[in-house]
């Protein structure tokens, strides 16, 4: 005699943020910012996609960079102007994290906020090649305005669900896209 399992039955049990997200579903009124406590004290290594559509849309920044690239073979001139835009989020004491290879040989960088029309002038403080990370930092206090830090979490397992927001190239508007950890270099 064999048994027919259901999709659910075949998977693993539910972690804690799956039985978040269940809860939320069942009870649409239920009140998130519980669930970002227990997520945060829980250090659970990524939050889920629900609590994005809230909570980390106003921290995720749209970065706006001019370079002025050095001309190695005429060392008294710059080249030509280049600009380019990317993504950052805003994380504790004020700063905004991003990649380095958005900001390097910058010449200016603006950051905007979702919702915003205004771009605030972004100072970097650090870039570090290496691990391609930049720290940027803005002097207006406007800016800093009724904004919440991502906290760090663990680093995410292979194969674990991970959700992305930030804007992509040629898009003005956040995305928000999910996916599997396929590797981990370090």
């Amino acid at each position: 005699m064999t048994t027919k399992l259901t999709k659910r039955a075949q998977r693993t049990p539910l972690t804690k943020t799956e039985e978040l997200n269940n809860k939320r579903n069942d009870d649409p009124d239920s009140d998130s910012q519980e669930a970002i406590e227990t997520i945060v004290s829980s250090n659970i290594p990524l939050i889920p996609a629900f609590i994005g559509l809230s909570y980390l849309h106003g921290s995720i920044v749209k970065v706006y960079c001019i370079h002025t690239d050095p001309n190695h073979s005429l060392p008294w001139q710059m080249k030509h102007q280049q600009s380019s835009t990317s993504s950052g989020f805003v994380i504790e004491n004020k700063r905004i994290l991003t990649n380095a290879h958005s900001v390097q040989n910058h010449a200016q960088v603006k950051v905007r906020r979702k919702g915003f029309d205004t771009k605030f002038i972004a100072k970097v403080i650090c870039i570090g090649r290496e691990c391609d990370l930049a720290l940027l930092t803005v002097e207006d206090d406007e800016f800093w305005k009724d904004i919440t830090p991502i906290p760090f979490g663990e680093l995410p397992s292979l194969q674990e669900t991970v959700t992305v927001i930030g804007y992509p190239i040629g898009g003005d508007n956040l995305s928000v896209t999910q996916g599997v950890v396929s590797r981990i270099d370090m």
